[in-house]
């Protein structure tokens, strides 16, 4: 007899990147850290996409504030049309990793630049009170310029989602 055949799993861009430029949309992906340099890897194949990295990709952010175990994730701030959401998940990632949400908001915006990273909350997938989140994520971007927590706590995802 035959052996099966192995299942191959076709490259981003193939059967679902290339409707995605078709349309003009934004590529909203979720998907964990390791498939962050698949990710990379679409992105640089397909500059006139859009991707938006949910969650930053839970990345592990154990190791404290030097993040030793989320190269996948920063590496992605070398393809311009990567954005990620930074939010409650990944501020309760970076405090669990031994880190803040403050510390991790800082290096994120350092990596990708403040247009490029939008808050999100998450509230009601994690039972959490909204005015709550809000307050956490303004606490964490308290220490950056005006201009970037502005951007972050709103501008980004209004330039993408409503552009002028």
């Amino acid at each position: 007899p035959t052996p099966p055949r192995a299942r191959v799993r076709p490259e981003w861009g193939d059967t679902v990147v290339d409707p995605i430029a078709r349309l003009r949309a934004i590529a909203q992906v979720v998907g964990p850290d390791a498939d962050l340099p698949r990710l990379f890897q679409a992105a640089k194949r397909r500059p006139e996409i859009p991707f938006l990295l949910d969650h930053c990709g839970m990345p592990d952010l154990s190791g404290g504030p030097s993040y030793p175990n989320a190269t996948n994730l920063f590496a992605l701030s070398d393809a311009p049309n990567i954005s990620v959401k930074l939010s409650t998940h990944v501020f309760t990632h970076a405090k669990q990793g031994g880190s803040t949400a403050a510390a991790i908001a800082e290096r994120v915006v350092a990596a990708f630049g403040a247009s490029r990273v939008m808050w999100a909350s998450d509230y009601s997938v994690l039972g959490l009170v909204y005015a709550d989140c809000v307050a956490e994520a303004e606490q964490a971007c308290r220490d950056r310029p005006p201009g970037d927590r502005d951007t972050v706590l709103g501008g980004a995802a209004e330039a993408m989602w409503w552009p002028s």
